[in-house]
């Protein structure tokens, strides 16, 4: 018989308390855990919504921005705070992969909130606590996570903004001139230079890896920045002219969110480049932009090569079957195709005309919601947005600037080559010649002299599509998570 002393009896008493100790409390260790976790997770869902919300509205500043991006955050939290307790949260927060441009909220700056002038908006949340429940028996009293966001505002449309000037004075649903060639050589719509501006914008390039800029110096000769800013849009974040802040003239200092746009002085290369052929700008390559897309297409050829651009002209972006009620007659996608392709193309003015004017229509240019043969106008690469100013002139002198007023969408018409005054040797506009032809241009690198497009109505176009703004301008960017 083996008897067990009073001794081991209490041993084991003590080794299976210590037992139970350990077991209770790993097992509130993964309940206090789980409650981390779900912490975790609403940090991260009022981060995300917080940069969203806060990155749409950039244009009013970065202090509006983060306040807003910060109030929406506040909501979404399982803490409530005070506002004091809540800027001082903020004003203690470090961030040190902070972007250039930093925020503040409730009057305390911060650097957990931030933009890069390029258009991503960053949100670091401040560390939130959360009280252990069990853990503290191993001497945790409280677990802290936080979360990060970055949302990036992208042009609606194949290529970001073009650099071309939309003065006050333009008439919605014209076809207006985009570049015009030299006085005395311009052709309707054109009708030459204006104190040296020709109707394109000169921007730097700030260095946006997202369009393929990083590598370019910011100031670079006037045909390869042309080039470049046709080909991919302005690289970096411009917003509508707002007082405060006044005038914030894009330059090579980069500052944030520009609303004065320097005007190009004189006629150099870079339209034919930008549009057509493209071209190889500081060791990187830049595609035409009228080559971009899956879109129907032609080829234009002279001794420089033979290039692809879109063939399809605006009006087959409308849909069969519209009543009088539905679209003005003249917008009927039959209307045109009963006419003559040049009678079809002088309709189309009338056609956005008349759709302005009017109310109670249905969109002209909607949006492909069930996969049928009608497709999104913003898939073609002759959309575009482009900045319309207050000024209804150009400015004189090398050093002028426009303030932007807002934001319009045009679609890119005429390509009107060597053009003498009395007419030019070809025009090219889509749909002219089946698809797939080749149109023979004048040769050189860079004969392409100038380009129309239409101004499109901001009520034409799906909201699915292009978001519109406040105030009737029409919302340019789109805002998406990128981190």
């Amino acid at each position: 018989m083996t008897s067990t002393s009073s001794s081991e009896r209490g041993s084991g008493l003590v080794m299976a308390a210590i037992t139970m100790t350990v077991l209770l409390g790993m097992s509130g260790f993964a309940v206090d855990l789980g409650m981390l976790f779900v912490e975790r997770r609403n940090d991260q869902s009022a981060a995300d919504a917080g940069v969203l919300a806060g990155g749409l509205d950039l244009s009013l500043g970065v202090s509006v921005a983060s306040n807003t991006a910060a109030e929406i955050i506040r909501t979404n939290l399982t803490t409530t705070y005070t506002d004091a307790e809540w800027s001082t949260a903020w004003g203690n927060c470090v961030d040190p992969e902070a972007f250039a441009f930093t925020g503040d909220v409730l009057g305390a700056a911060t650097d957990c909130i931030s933009a890069d002038g390029l258009g991503t908006f960053r949100v670091v949340l401040p560390d939130q606590a959360v009280p252990t429940a069990f853990a503290s028996v191993f001497g945790f009293e409280a677990f802290t996570t936080s979360a990060t966001a970055e949302a990036s505002l992208t042009i609606q449309g194949i290529g970001g903004v073009l650099p071309f000037a939309v003065l006050g004075s333009a008439t919605t649903g014209s076809e207006l001139c985009m570049r015009s060639s030299a006085s005395g050589s311009a052709v309707a719509p054109c009708t030459g230079g204006a104190s040296g501006n020709f109707g394109a914008l000169e921007i730097g390039q700030w260095g946006n890896p997202a369009v393929g800029t990083e590598s370019l110096p910011c100031q670079m000769n006037k045909s390869d920045q042309l080039t470049v800013n046709i080909s991919v849009g302005i690289d970096h974040f411009v917003r509508i002219w707002d007082n405060p802040p006044g005038n914030v003239v894009d330059d090579c200092a980069k500052p944030f969110g520009p609303n004065s746009l320097p005007t190009f002085q004189g006629i150099s290369g870079g339209l034919f480049e930008g549009l057509i052929s493209g071209d190889v700008v500081s060791g990187s390559s830049f595609p035409g932009r009228l080559g971009r897309g899956n879109t129907g297409k032609v080829y234009v050829a002279n001794n420089s090569g033979t290039h692809e651009i879109d063939n399809v002209p605006l009006w087959e972006y409308i849909k069969y079957g519209q009543t009088a009620s539905q679209l003005p007659t003249s917008c009927h996608r039959e209307t045109f195709e009963a006419m003559s392709h040049a009678l079809a193309e002088a309709n189309i003015p009338v056609c956005l005309l008349a759709y302005d004017a009017g109310t109670g229509y249905d969109i002209l240019l909607d949006m492909d919601a069930n996969g049928d043969d009608i497709p999104d106008v913003t898939l073609s690469p002759r959309f575009a947005i482009v900045p319309q100013f207050h000024e209804l002139g150009f400015p004189s002198g090398n050093s002028g600037t426009l303030t932007i007023k807002g934001y319009r969408a045009v679609y890119v018409q005429g390509l009107y080559f060597s053009c003498n005054g009395g007419g030019c040797s070809t025009v090219v506009t889509p749909g002219t010649v089946a698809d797939l032809q080749t149109i023979s241009i004048p040769n050189g690198s860079s004969p392409l002299d100038q380009v129309s497009g239409f101004l499109l109505p901001h009520s034409a176009i799906d909201n699915n599509l292009i978001e519109n703004g406040v105030d009737g301008n029409l919302g340019a960017h789109q805002i998406h998570l990128s981190k």
